[in-house]
């Protein structure tokens, strides 16, 4: 039952898009991947596993960063397509009285 409260309803989706946005900016700081990340690339002579290793944390920060704008994108949108704005796109900019609008 739970797990289906989860799944229906957006209000759940942007909740937890809120908590995950949050748990990303709270760790933007000197997190561990940025420490990680400084300690290879100040390697002298790395092997080319840390090479590839190198290669995707740079990947994955950039996949954070993409994720962060993509959830920002979509909270800001989910808060537009609340049900009365919905109603107000529908006859916005219309001329006509009552259903008219629908069948233009």
């Amino acid at each position: 039952m739970k797990n289906q409260e989860l799944l229906s309803g957006n209000g759940n989706t942007s909740r937890l898009s809120k908590k995950l946005l949050t748990e990303i900016k709270s760790t933007l700081g000197k997190s561990n991947l940025d420490i990680l990340i400084e300690t290879l690339e100040s390697t002298i002579d790395p092997d080319p596993f840390e090479l590839y290793l190198l290669e995707s944390l740079y990947q994955l920060k950039e996949k954070i960063v993409l994720a962060e704008s993509r959830i920002n994108n979509y909270l800001i949108k989910s808060k537009n397509k609340l049900p009365e704005n919905k109603l107000d796109d529908l006859y916005g900019n219309s001329h006509g009285i009552g259903t008219s609008k629908l069948f233009e």
